[in-house]
């Protein structure tokens, strides 16, 4: 269901905010600064994407089937997007900063990202 709706939002993300600005500000921002691990994993991040140089188009910051509806005027739709301008790209993180356990064991979420970037034809 998800693989299915990720292409239909990869499209022109001219006028919208990139991830780097996005990161900075998340970096800059007061509550950030409280919060190490959220400060630490932005700058991670922010690291990360100024090696990348990838075609910019709209992405998700916040995919995930509690967003997604069964609808009548398209089989699944989107709901709540946070669009923002990045490269097309999926990443799965074994090792979040911010969370303390996990249900799911790192197999399975390699798994997943194998499962879902053959897909879409991107490179794991």
């Amino acid at each position: 269901m998800l693989i299915g709706l990720l292409p239909r939002l990869w499209m022109s993300a001219d006028g919208f905010h990139t991830l780097r600005t996005r990161l900075s500000h998340w970096v800059d921002d007061r509550r950030g600064a409280r919060d190490p691990r959220l400060r630490d994993a932005a700058l991670h991040a922010s690291a990360s994407s100024r090696t990348r140089r990838g075609e910019q188009v709209l992405v998700n910051q916040d995919l995930h089937g509690d967003n997604v509806l069964a609808a009548q005027r398209e089989p699944w739709l989107l709901i709540d997007p946070k669009p923002l301008a990045n490269e097309r790209r999926v990443r799965a993180r074994t090792d979040h900063p911010l969370r303390t356990s996990s249900a799911i064991c790192k197999r399975d979420v390699l798994y997943r990202l194998d499962r879902l970037t053959g897909d879409l034809g991107l490179d794991a």
